[in-house]
């Protein structure tokens, strides 16, 4: 039976970005008297090197972290479970295992779903870039196809990766390096509905990045709406079809659908929607960061950075709600480096205008991430949670 802190309980749904940082300070809301409970099924699996676990240049122990030593150790506890809904009005969170756990306050922390675009349909046998740790059993599966006791004869594996922005470059990179590490082929084919790749940034990165997948010979397909993802390839809206045995999507994110089930207002694409403090604006004991939010009057990417920037906000107020105080804002920052793994220790680095291709930003980008998951790896050896 779960009890109840009689002095305060905070509850945090979700080992993302934020949370982790909450959940470090766990001793903070312990000298409070307050309880800090953090819940989550799986590992916190880090977005940074999430592609460049599936190309094989990380191993899997390098890019998990187990959140329960993390929270235990200042005095808080970890329930290995998932909230499928809300009682607000007294207070408690339904768990899929049949438990109710109270709370004064709750914080969502969940991350977010592959998108699927209207009009397409797609097979249980696809692939998706999220949740993180279906990379990694890509990889494997990846490796188990090339290993010459496949049974798959001569012809290369052929990889149908839909979607041509940040995440769908990396993976159709990342699965080419995969292919080379282990001296095996692989046809990898960019498909995009849009007129180039990474079609948000400019162009010249656009030409650039074009230039180094098809380099590496990376077949990319613009101007090509995919409407059926099936078991042996896609057909576009224009009756052509693309053969495949992997077909892996990554169409853009979105907040979790299941959301929706916790009664609470959602902004335009699904998430919950939040003030400047991170507060629900249907809930006053409901707070949220990182993808599964939207806040108000702002439209963020869906980026690790945003939550690592919300974290220290939501950690002040989670303590200053359960405790009665004023809350702070959050300002988002107008702009934010982002780096991505292109494979073959090849990095692009964009900040605002300017950018960067090759070794360097790479080198940079590791050095970053290794420095991120250091924050959280004291009690945690990266193996795989009980």
């Amino acid at each position: 039976m779960l009890s109840t802190v009689t002095s305060g309980e905070v509850v945090l749904v979700g080992a993302g970005h934020a949370h982790l940082h909450v959940a470090s300070r766990a001793a903070s809301f312990r000298e409070r008297g307050i309880g800090l409970t953090l819940i989550d099924p799986d590992a916190f699996w880090y977005s940074g090197l999430a592609t460049g676990m599936l190309g094989g240049e990380y191993e899997p122990e390098l890019d998990r972290v187990d959140p329960r030593p993390l929270v235990e150790s200042g005095g808080g506890r970890f329930i290995r479970d998932r909230v499928v809904g809300l009682d607000g009005d007294d207070g408690q969170a339904l768990l899929a295992s049949g438990a109710r756990l109270p709370y004064d306050v709750i914080s969502f922390n969940v991350g977010s779903e592959v998108a699927t675009p209207a009009g397409m349909t797609v097979a249980e046998t696809a692939w998706r870039a999220k949740p993180i740790r279906g990379l990694l059993d890509l990889r494997r599966s990846v490796e188990e196809a090339l290993s010459p006791g496949s049974g798959r004869g001569s012809g290369a594996l052929r990889a149908l990766v839909i979607g041509s922005g940040d995440t769908g470059c990396e993976i159709a990179a990342n699965l080419d390096a995969l292919a080379r590490s282990h001296d095996a082929a692989i046809h990898v084919t960019l498909i995009t509905d849009a007129p180039r790749v990474l079609a948000e940034r400019s162009g010249l990165i656009s030409k650039r990045v074009a230039r180094l997948v098809r380099g590496r010979g990376i077949d990319v397909h613009t101007d090509a709406t995919v409407v059926e993802v099936g078991g042996d390839g896609c057909r576009t809206d224009d009756g052509r079809f693309m053969p495949g045995d992997l077909m892996i999507l990554a169409t853009g994110l979105r907040p979790p659908g299941w959301l929706a089930d916790l009664g609470l207002e959602l902004g335009a694409e699904g998430g919950l929607l939040v003030e400047a403090t991170l507060r629900s604006v249907s809930d006053p004991n409901v707070f949220g960061a990182g993808d599964c939010v939207s806040l108000v009057g702002h439209e963020l990417p869906k980026l690790g950075v945003y939550a690592v920037r919300e974290a220290p906000v939501l950690y002040r107020n989670l303590l200053a709600a359960a405790s009665g105080e004023p809350l702070s804002d959050y300002r988002p920052q107008k702009r934010c480096l982002t780096i991505l793994n292109l494979g073959r220790g090849t990095g692009l680095a964009v900040w605002g205008p300017l950018h960067w291709l090759g070794p360097a930003a790479m080198w940079l980008k590791d050095r970053l991430d290794r420095r991120f998951l250091a924050l959280y790896r004291e009690g945690s050896d990266g193996t795989e949670p009980d």
